[in-house]
């Protein structure tokens, strides 16, 4: 693997209010993951985080992931589709 990216995979612990949702805390699942620039995509996100255990099958149609190149290092949220809750991240994207 030539292009590859180098994260963090954390979880997040988020609250609403009537303007969205806000990140309370972060809780680092795992450092150092390598993920192929080729499957950075939000499909291919989680079905690695399916096949790595961090997310589980009935999640399939539940989730949606939204990757933000402009924060520093680069940021993919994984999203509840629904309730567009932010549940995980991978962070630190270079």
């Amino acid at each position: 693997m030539d292009d590859f990216y180098k994260v963090k995979i954390l979880s997040i612990d988020a609250w609403r209010d009537e303007d969205g949702w806000y990140w309370n805390n972060l809780f680092t699942l795992e450092e150092d993951v390598i993920i192929g620039i080729d499957a950075f995509t939000p499909r291919k996100i989680l079905k690695a985080l399916r096949e790595w255990d961090y997310l589980t099958d009935q999640s399939k149609g539940k989730l949606e992931v939204d990757i933000d190149h402009s924060v520093e290092d680069g940021l993919a949220v994984i999203i509840n589709h629904n309730t567009k809750e932010p549940i995980m991240a991978l962070s630190g994207i270079h």
